[in-house]
């Protein structure tokens, strides 16, 4: 299919467009990867499973959000990682036109497990 980015190439835009990844486990079998993007007032959030399922969030931002952990969000999207991935890339920078803006209650798989140990390696995707 012309014009869709696989997987891989996908997670490189994250790098590309300055994400900030954060790994629960072992490099080479994570328990756990999810990775944020800081617009200031609001955060994107992909969380990434082993199961290969994912799950895709945008948090309103105020003092003392934990964008992993969010208790309202204006979108959210629950897929395979190819598809999640996509749909985070694809929304309109906050306070566009097309931004969702509609706040709901997130669904329970936006934020990571209880019980996660702090995570292992937090590092920005981009370098300056």
């Amino acid at each position: 299919m012309a014009g869709v980015l696989p997987l891989d190439e996908l997670l490189t835009e994250l790098r590309l467009r300055r994400w900030t990844l954060y790994r629960w486990g072992r490099a080479d079998d994570p328990d756990l990867v999810a990775a944020t993007f800081d617009w200031g007032s609001y955060a994107d959030v992909l969380v990434l499973r082993r199961d290969e399922t994912a799950s895709g969030h945008r948090v309103p931002m105020f003092e003392g959000t934990d964008p992993l952990r969010p208790v309202a969000v204006t979108f959210q999207y629950h897929a395979d990682a190819l598809w999640t991935l996509r749909a985070m890339l694809a929304l309109p920078p906050p306070d566009t036109p097309g931004a969702p803006v509609d706040v709901q209650t997130p669904h329970r798989l936006c934020g990571i497990p209880d019980g996660l140990p702090r995570p292992l390696v937090i590092r920005p995707l981009w370098t300056r």
